[in-house]
């Protein structure tokens, strides 16, 4: 099984299956396919810049495209794409994986407005979270972020907001 990601708290890997071999009228075939197993036992994880789980969120800003950080913080009104694991099943709907439980984020304990949360498009394991951050958040350069799903807090990562 192909290992995509390791630390000592996560291990992301791709579990094959194969479907046997079935027989047609001029050849045999085989087909193989991938299959997702979810297993969390705590909670939804947030993805870090360092990959500590702590520090600077791995988190796009919706709008310009860029990473977010100090140099390039998130206003009031911007939508932040949010990547993490954690999100549990999902349902597919317009080409997308949406979540089955709908998250909460909260930035600065201010309520984010989701937007998305399912599977993060064409990355193998990792699940997205799109919000729009709201008017009147609090700023700074480390404000705390967490994401609620199941009844369950995540790993708190910090964001910089302006």
């Amino acid at each position: 099984m192909p290992v995509e990601y390791i630390s000592p708290t996560q291990i992301n890997i791709v579990y094959p299956s194969c479907h046997p071999l079935s027989r047609n009228s001029r050849s045999q075939t085989a087909r193989a396919c991938t299959r997702r197993i979810y297993c969390s036992f705590r909670r939804a994880g947030v993805f870090s810049l360092d990959s500590s789980g702590i520090g600077p969120a791995a988190a796009i800003n919706g709008i310009t495209g860029r990473v977010v950080g100090p140099t390039n913080p998130l206003h009031a009104g911007d939508y932040a794409s949010i990547s993490l694991t954690g999100l549990g099943q999902t349902t597919p709907m317009n080409g997308l994986d949406y979540s089955q439980i709908v998250p909460s984020v909260s930035i600065g304990g201010q309520a984010c407005a989701i937007m998305y949360a399912g599977r993060a498009p064409t990355l193998e394991g990792v699940d997205q979270i799109n919000c729009q951050l709201p008017a009147g958040i609090t700023t700074g350069s480390s404000i705390p972020m967490i994401v609620t799903s199941n009844g369950r807090n995540s790993n708190t990562v910090i964001l910089a907001v302006q």
